[in-house]
């Protein structure tokens, strides 16, 4: 959580926190190897994407799985999924939140 973050500043903080573990060299098992990391972040903003903690949880959940299925080791932001595969699951859930 980014108190106080527009979408743009949360964007950027995930992109940066993305882009330093990409960049980072982790020691691997018994130190034969360096091992690379990519890491794929799903965003949900505060009060545009929800009010509740749930919804927001799940939307940011959503955008991480987009994410994960359009080639991993990006940055998504919930409001990216309009007009996406997940159109009919969001029509759905407005029911519930």
């Amino acid at each position: 959580m980014l108190p106080e973050t527009d979408e743009a500043g949360g964007l950027a903080v995930a992109k940066h926190i993305s882009l330093s573990v990409k960049n980072h060299s982790f020691v691997g098992k018994e130190k034969k190897r360096d091992v690379r990391m990519t890491m794929s972040i799903g965003c949900s903003i505060f009060p545009i994407d929800g009010k509740e903690k749930e919804e927001l949880i799940h939307r940011a959940d959503l955008a991480l799985y987009h994410a994960k299925e359009s080639g991993r080791d990006q940055v998504v932001l919930f409001s990216q999924l309009k007009g996406k595969p997940y159109d009919q699951q969001l029509k759905e859930e407005q029911n519930v939140f």
